[in-house]
């Protein structure tokens, strides 16, 4: 395969930067540190390689540039910062990996078409290899499950192709470790995943659990008695149990389609010994939606909110209630740290706004088709919605298998 580039150049650390795309990295750079290019780089001595990625053709490496070149200034320096630290001038490491290049090995030019001539052409092309990933990290609602509620018999096969690899796979998911079990069943995973927004980093095979943020006993009954006043429903989780204050249409949904089976409690009781890592207010109407916002609105600062929503029932809103220390991206780093991989070796993949964090800590953030505007603006690449099974269509562009 001819793969085309996506480089950044920079005059210093944390300098003036350059995005550019090109079919043949080694010879651009060249040009570009030995002023043969008329333009920004000569103009502002940018002439320092700090990153560069592959893309299977150059469509997408257009694509991608345009993409960069259209995020905030810190976006891309974090982008630098996860694969190249110290700011290395990646320039030699991308020559010495062709043994028969020489530096000296060039071709010296003269012309005076528009005013610059090319002096030095590669001897031996460069292939470059593309990244490789140890962990693949996918959310579930809206990137895995579409609005049948079934994760596509593509998607079961691309998930288990990365498994046997050698890849690790992660589930990364609002949900609680019990509304997973079918879904990790079906997939054919195990080891450690990430729940309840990034509440808790947990292995539900082994119990062990790597990391949790639970909620303030203070904060539970104070939820519970805005909600109970303010006419929301509204449930809470301890690690392996789903507590309701009695049964409606929002704990059929979760009967249904979490596969969740309800614990009725007194919630102030519960409280005081339980550990509640999440609370979820649950809507369908825009009155009460519009109640939930007051309800954000009142805890901000004290809690997080994340609203998500879910194909199967696209009228209803979900708003996940956690510890504001909490989100995906945090888990991430702590799931990274564990399993000992970089996140610059992580594709994540998700929809929703509570996605966003975890897309922008891993080294290669994909966006579902059906994914909110936000999520997009911080992803790499997009893919197909999950109806069109966007889960295989990234694994197989992206990984390769």
């Amino acid at each position: 395969m001819d793969y085309s580039y996506v480089y950044i150049l920079a005059s210093k650390r944390n300098g003036t930067l350059y995005i550019g795309v090109t079919t043949d990295l080694v010879k651009r750079v060249y040009e570009h540190k030995n002023d043969l290019l008329d333009g920004f780089t000569k103009k502002y001595g940018v002439h320092t390689l700090v990153y560069y990625e592959s893309q299977n053709n150059i469509e997408l490496a257009i694509k991608r540039e345009k993409q960069l070149k259209n995020w905030h200034r810190k976006w891309k320096l974090a982008l630098i910062e996860r694969s190249n630290p110290d700011w290395r001038d990646l320039y030699n490491d991308i020559v010495s990996l062709d043994p028969d290049f020489h530096q000296d090995d060039v071709t010296q030019w003269d012309g005076k078409e528009k005013g610059k001539v090319l002096r030095t052409l590669v001897k031996k092309k460069l292939k470059l290899k593309k990244p490789m990933y140890k962990l693949l990290v996918i959310d579930i609602d809206g990137t895995l499950l579409n609005r049948e509620n079934r994760v596509s018999a593509a998607d079961i096969a691309a998930v288990q192709r990365a498994a046997a690899t050698g890849i690790g796979v992660s589930l990364c998911t609002g949900r609680v470790p019990q509304g997973c079990r079918h879904i990790l069943a079906e997939l054919g995973l195990d080891g450690c995943h990430i729940f309840f927004d990034g509440a808790l980093v947990f292995n539900p095979f082994t119990r062990e659990e790597i990391d949790s943020v639970p909620i303030s006993p203070a904060l539970v009954r104070q939820t519970t008695l805005y909600t109970r006043e303010n006419q929301l429903h509204y449930d809470v989780y301890s690690r392996d149990t789903f507590y309701s204050q009695g049964n409606d249409w929002a704990t059929a949904i979760r009967r249904s389609f979490f596969q969740l089976e309800p614990v009725t409690a007194d919630f102030d009781e519960l409280s005081r010994r339980e550990r509640i890592i999440k609370g979820t207010v649950v809507t369908r109407t825009p009155e009460e939606r519009a109640r939930a916002a007051a309800f954000q609105s009142h805890f901000k600062g004290r809690l997080d909110c994340s609203w998500t929503t879910t194909p199967a029932f696209p009228e209803v809103h979900f708003i996940n209630v956690i510890n504001p220390a909490v989100n995906k991206g945090n888990a991430l780093e702590k799931l990274c740290r564990h399993l000992q991989i970089p996140p610059e070796q992580v594709m994540a993949i998700g929809d929703g706004l509570n996605d966003i964090s975890l897309l922008q800590k891993a080294g290669l953030a994909v966006a579902m088709g059906n994914g909110a505007p936000e999520l997009k603006a911080v992803a790499h690449f997009e893919t197909q919605d999950a109806d069109n099974s966007g889960v295989a269509a990234a694994i197989t562009q992206h990984l390769g298998i």
